[in-house]
């Protein structure tokens, strides 16, 4: 009997625990904002190249290859983290940077909203400059378009009574005459009949 229970306890638990609702915890990441970094240099030390100029040689791997002269490039020291500062150069600490340089302290909201409301006042007063203008070129191309309309308006008029008094009135050809002078000059007249 003592057998059986050392065995049913065993097995309670394992059919048991997959029972049991597994719960998963989301870590949420904190928004990290980048540092603008002026120069690369005050951080790190870049790394050392060195270039060599290699003469026309035979393959040691394989003497039926012949290389032909060329340059080799050779990183000398890697690139390493700079550990120690310097009173000029311009330390991070967290999200902000030191006030040694005024350029990136955070401009005054006060002196911001200043600057950008004189900002847009200027530049309403010339959107506004701008916007006369344009509508006085285009009330003078109306008023030309309106004494240009009335002079086609007369001119259609004119030419329908010229086209109507030219019915009217019977056109006939000149006739043309040719006589020589004295000295053998040609003389031509019009006269209409």
């Amino acid at each position: 009997m003592k057998s059986i229970s050392l065995l049913l306890i065993p097995c309670i638990f394992i059919l048991t625990a997959g029972c049991t609702q597994t719960r998963v915890a989301y870590v949420q990441r904190p928004d990290v904002e980048g540092v603008p970094i002026p120069n690369e240099a005050n951080v790190k030390f870049p790394s050392k190249v060195k270039a060599y100029a290699v003469n026309r040689y035979i393959d040691p791997a394989n003497p039926s290859l012949l290389h032909e002269r060329h340059v080799v490039y050779r990183v000398e020291e890697e690139s390493r983290w700079r550990l120690k500062t310097s009173t000029d150069r311009q330390i991070i600490i967290g999200n902000t940077l030191t006030p040694t340089r005024q350029e990136y302290a955070p401009a005054r909201i006060e002196q911001e909203l200043g600057s950008e409301l004189q900002a847009q006042r200027q530049m309403t007063r010339k959107l506004s400059e701008h916007t006369g203008k344009i509508i006085t070129g285009i009330q003078n191309v109306t008023v030309s378009t309106d004494k240009n309309r009335e002079l086609v308006e007369k001119l259609a008029e004119r030419v329908q009574v010229l086209e109507a008094t030219s019915k009217s009135i019977p056109v006939s050809a000149p006739v043309v005459k040719h006589s020589q002078t004295k000295k053998g000059e040609s003389k031509i007249s019009d006269d209409y009949n």
